[in-house]
This record gives structure tokens, C-alpha cells and sequence, in this order.
């Protein structure tokens, strides 16, 4: 029995130290698809501008991101040049190098092979990607931003620049973050970032009116031509006047009594026109346009 035991015993400590107890594996976080910077996510493969309007970023795998400065002003080589390119990003107007070719594993990176009109094959731009080497130039390369100028993007994506942006209000152009007097001579405008122009929208105080050869200013008080009524000019630059009977005529003459008010019965199809009793002489509507001159007579 003390045998059968001690093998007993030996069976179940061979057991033991033959198993090891281990935690169940981790399978770990999943590697990133998207990049963060500079406030922004970006699928992975996807090719960016920074925030400075000229390097242009990448999102690599695991969510690292790599920037090329290569396109920033001052910084392009082999006398290439900064540009505006179509995705609103500054870059150099070299991109890659000519030279035969037979996949796209062969030309710059962000570059591809395609055949030439000759029939031969060479690298290909790609806009987006820096500039390394010299050779190849975009037939764009002129089209750059002046200092000061913002380069915004278009909606193509292939051979088109984009578009240096300048705004353009009546007949005059100005740079981005220019202010000007609006048209109504009492509004302010800017220039907007992407080449539009933003306007207060404030009233206008208004302009004051012109009657009968007159000028009075917004508010003011004058008599009517007609020796009795009384005017006033309006804030919206019109001018409005009382319509009552005259008691007095021009030479002392009493007024005619009339069946009804001459205004009344009368009409004119100018727009905007005023009428006046005249019970002098007569029952009469003089009718005068927004100057105070007389028409429909």
C-alpha cells in the first residue's frame, strides 16, 4: 500500500510541474487606420497640407505621420519653384525625375509610370508629393501665390493649380485680409481667405432729399411750394407732405369750393408722385415726382 502511495504522490507532482499556468493572450490593440493632426483625421494612405500652407503630410500605417517641407518657400531645390497646387497646398514645381520606367515601384514616392507620347515610358507627377530631384516640370509652374496670398484649393485633382486667391469688388482687386468701403459708401467689405468678399450689413443713414431744386437733410421741415402745406423729409430719403385745403390764394383770391377733394378724383401713373389741392382759380390736383417736379399735368 506505501508503494501504491508514493507512486500515487509521484504521478500527481509530475502532473503539476509538467502544466504551467499562463494568462490568456492578449490580442493586443488594433493597429490605426486614420491619422490625427493638427485637429484633423485622416484615412491612412491619404496625402495632406499642414496647417503652415505649404508641407504637405502624409498618413502612414499605425496613424504616423510624415510632412515634406520640400514645397515651403525658399526651401525647393535644383532652382524648382513653390506653387499653388490643386490641394491647396504650396509645393515645388519639380516633382520627379524623366527616365524610363516599368511600374510605379520604380518612380518617386507619390509618382507613377506611364507612357510618354513617343510611346516611351517615364515617371509621371503627382500632386502632393515633394520634390527631390530635378526634370520634370508641371506645365503650371508660373501660376504661384505672391507673398501674402492664400492658395486654395479646386475641386480636380490632377493637372489644374490651384487658385491663388484674390478678391475682386467693384472693378478693383485686393489682396486676402484687405478692408474696403462697400458700394453704399457707409458699409465696410474684407477679403475672405478663399477669394470672396464679406460685407457689414449695417443701415445706411440716409442721404437726405432733394425738392424743387432744394436739398434737406434726413428729418427736416419745409414749407410746400403751395405757401400752405408743409413737407418733411424722411429717413428713407422721401419726402412727404400734408395735403390740406388752402385758405388763402395768390393774389388774395378766395378759394373755390369744390364737391370734392381734387386729389381724390384724380390720378397719375407715375410711381411714387404726390398730389396737392388747388382750390385756387379752380378745383385742381398738382401732381409733383419724388423732386418736387410737377407732372401728369
Amino acid at each position: 500500500m506505501r508503494t501504491l502511495a508514493t507512486l500515487a504522490a509521484s504521478l500527481i507532482l509530475s502532473t503539476l510541474a509538467s502544466t504551467s499556468c499562463k494568462p490568456e493572450e492578449d490580442g493586443g490593440t488594433p493597429p490605426a487606420t486614420t491619422c490625427s493632426f493638427e485637429g484633423q483625421t485622416h484615412a491612412q494612405g491619404t496625402t495632406f497640407g499642414a496647417d503652415d500652407d505649404c508641407s504637405v503630410c502624409s498618413c502612414g500605417a499605425n496613424g504616423a505621420v510624415s510632412c515634406d517641407a520640400s514645397g515651403c518657400p525658399g526651401a525647393c531645390a535644383n532652382g524648382s519653384q513653390p506653387v499653388c497646387t490643386s490641394y491647396g497646398t504650396i509645393a515645388c514645381d519639380a516633382w520627379a525625375c524623366f527616365g524610363g520606367c516599368s511600374s510605379d515601384a520604380e518612380c518617386a514616392p507619390g509618382g507613377w509610370c506611364r507612357p510618354t507620347q513617343g510611346g516611351a515610358m517615364e515617371c509621371a507627377p503627382f500632386v502632393g508629393a515633394g520634390a527631390s530631384c530635378q526634370g520634370f516640370v508641371l506645365p503650371w509652374t508660373r501660376q504661384r501665390c505672391e507673398p501674402g496670398l492664400t492658395c486654395v484649393p479646386r475641386e480636380a485633382t490632377g493637372d489644374l493649380p490651384g487658385t491663388c486667391a484674390t478678391c475682386s469688388y467693384g472693378g478693383d482687386a485686393y489682396q486676402v485680409g484687405d478692408s474696403f468701403p462697400a458700394d453704399d459708401g457707409c458699409n465696410t467689405c474684407g477679403c475672405m481667405a478663399d477669394g470672396t468678399v464679406a460685407c457689414t450689413k449695417i443701415g445706411c443713414a440716409p442721404q437726405g432729399c432733394h425738392y424743387f431744386g432744394e436739398d434737406y437733410a434726413a428729418g427736416e421741415s419745409f414749407p410746400h411750394h403751395d405757401g400752405c402745406n408743409t413737407c418733411t423729409c424722411t429717413e428713407e430719403g422721401l419726402v412727404a407732405c400734408t395735403k390740406i385745403a388752402c385758405t388763402l390764394c395768390p393774389g388774395g383770391a378766395d378759394p373755390v369750393e369744390c364737391f370734392a377733394e381734387p386729389c381724390a378724383v384724380s390720378s397719375c401713373d407715375v410711381a411714387g408722385a404726390t398730389c396737392s389741392n388747388d382750390y385756387c382759380g379752380g378745383c385742381g390736383a398738382n401732381w409733383f415726382d419724388a423732386s418736387g417736379n410737377t407732372i401728369c399735368e
